[in-house]
């Protein structure tokens, strides 16, 4: 079996886990610019362009594009191929019970 744990418990790697997703939605969130944006809470943006709405989600990079939801890398991206007037297509993220 492989050793993954290098000599820590269980609890300690899972907290280790916790500690890295933690730091990764720290980063995520002082890297958004919210100018532009109307702020519901710390980790709650939206705006509308050309009609259509989005919630912006920055310490998880959660987007829900008229209600229905995505993870993006760079909602900027999406924000200009709405801005030039482009289809966006969502892909539903399909939860597993």
């Amino acid at each position: 079996m492989c050793d993954i744990l290098n000599g820590e418990t269980m609890a300690e790697y899972w907290c280790g886990i916790k500690e890295g997703v933690k730091f990764d939605k720290e980063q995520n969130l002082e890297a958004f610019n919210p100018m532009g944006w109307h702020k519901h809470t710390d980790w709650h943006f939206s705006k509308k362009v050309n009609g259509s709405r989005i919630d912006y989600y920055p310490s998880t990079k959660v987007i829900l594009l008229n209600g229905k939801r995505q993870k993006s890398k760079n909602v900027e991206k999406l924000l200009q191929k709405l801005r030039g007037g482009h289809h966006v297509k969502i892909h539903r993220q399909n939860k597993k019970p």
